[in-house]
């Protein structure tokens, strides 16, 4: 093993990090402790995001390994409720933010989308822990109290849904059924849903990258 650490700089938008956690390039080292947050910090954290306030940076490792045992018993599987998919040669294990990207992971993965790419869901810790929507009439987020997404008022949208541009325009042929509905009213949920949307889509997250070094040197940053 290189014991010379290398420290880059990076930022990263929001939709990267959900891509990265896809292809197995985010991994979660078996140090970490269980995800802890209430469902204050979680709702603190989209509200940040809505405001444009930064959230913190990402702490990063990519460790270089001689034996691939090695890896296996470093890592742990699961993040926001999914099981991370296989680790490769760009993978980074989180060393810092896991609890924001566990919650980042957990309520902006479209969980249809991951299904079809094999991405395992735990839908039971998935509903009590990041089952968070987007309220177009308080145009503030709430925990879905709701199993069915089928029971969901128009104004309620799954979070992970403002992260998907496809999905905005899924919206807008729903809104056209509701012929009863006052158009100012339509109009005003169209707008209120790609505002956020394009915040979501848009925002940016700082991460450090750290490549190489001991284990240890590494439990040291993370407990630093």
């Amino acid at each position: 093993m290189n014991d010379k650490i290398s420290i880059k700089a990076n930022i990263k938008r929001l939709s990267e990090y959900i891509t990265d956690f896809e292809k197995g390039n985010l991994q979660v080292p078996a140090f970490q402790r269980d995800f802890v947050w209430t469902n204050d910090k979680k709702l603190e954290l989209f509200r940040s995001i809505k405001k444009g306030f930064p959230i913190g940076s990402i702490l990063l490792w990519q460790p270089n390994f001689e034996k691939e045992e090695e890896y296996d018993n470093f890592g742990s599987y699961e993040l926001g409720s999914y099981q991370t998919p296989k680790r490769n040669s760009k993978s980074f294990y989180i060393l810092d933010g896991f609890q924001r990207l566990s919650t980042l992971i957990g309520c902006l993965l479209h969980p249809q989308k991951a299904a079809i790419k094999g991405i395992v869901r735990n839908d039971e810790d998935w509903q009590k822990k990041f089952n968070i929507l987007y309220n177009l009439n308080d145009r503030d987020f709430e925990i879905n109290r709701s199993k069915n997404f089928d029971k969901l008022d128009l104004h309620q949208i799954p979070v992970y849904k403002l992260v998907d541009g496809k999905e905005f325009f899924t919206f807008q042929r729903q809104l056209k059924i509701f012929e009863d509905k006052d158009n100012n009213i339509i109009e005003d949920y169209m707008n209120r849903y790609e505002e956020m949307s394009l915040i979501f889509q848009n925002y940016e997250i700082p991460n450090i990258n750290i490549s190489d070094g001991s284990i240890t040197e590494a439990i040291d940053i993370f407990q630093r």
